[in-house]
């Protein structure tokens, strides 16, 4: 089978001399066309993992930067399947050297990565029980009216337990044994 040469589309050509100067209006039909070439180089490359890191539009616009800064000035293209194929080239690479920084820096390896559901005891676990603002200020208010209605020894030993001491410590702090502190505690909690 003989391979076929294209012939220089002159359409395309003016399309692309119009790009070269500056126009863009050329350039965005230029996009239009062609982006969705890229789009598939992309999705067709995007390694599984990486997807929700990327999406395919940033590689996208990655391409077209670096094509419109870079390349359209020194490219020489006949016809679309040329373009074509310098862009989903570029797309290749720029995913390519996305997933070549996420699998070979030990800081961002993707291999490494392990979904918070997958781990034992899955994501049951992940939200924190916790008061919120209104409630915490309720409690203040609830705990200031508790140690204002107990006489001294009471409102110490209070003080103390909430500081986290044991009943034996608030014993031997306040002088006092450590059945009187048992004994207030459970008239409190009566």
């Amino acid at each position: 089978m003989k391979a076929t040469t294209l012939q220089p589309d002159s359409a395309f050509t003016r399309l692309l001399a119009q790009v070269q100067a500056g126009d863009e209006d050329a350039a965005r039909q230029v996009c239009e066309r062609y982006g969705p070439h890229i789009i598939r180089a992309v999705r067709r490359r995007l390694h599984a993992r990486l997807r929700s890191k990327f999406d395919s539009t940033d590689f996208s616009q990655d391409v077209w930067a670096s094509f419109f800064t870079k390349v359209v000035e020194k490219c020489d293209l006949d016809n679309p399947e040329d373009l074509i194929r310098l862009l989903t080239a570029m797309a290749r690479n720029k995913v390519l050297l996305a997933l070549r920084a996420r699998t070979r820096r030990q800081k961002r390896d993707i291999q490494r990565e392990v979904s918070l559901e997958d781990k034992p005891g899955g994501g049951s676990k992940l939200a924190a029980v916790q008061q919120t603002p209104s409630q915490i200020a309720m409690g203040e208010e609830a705990w200031h009216q508790l140690l204002a209605k107990q006489p001294p020894v009471t409102r110490r030993i209070l003080l103390l337990l909430r500081r986290g001491y044991s009943h034996e410590r608030i014993a031997a702090e306040l002088g006092i044994s450590l059945r009187t502190v048992q004994r207030l505690l459970r008239t409190l909690s009566t």
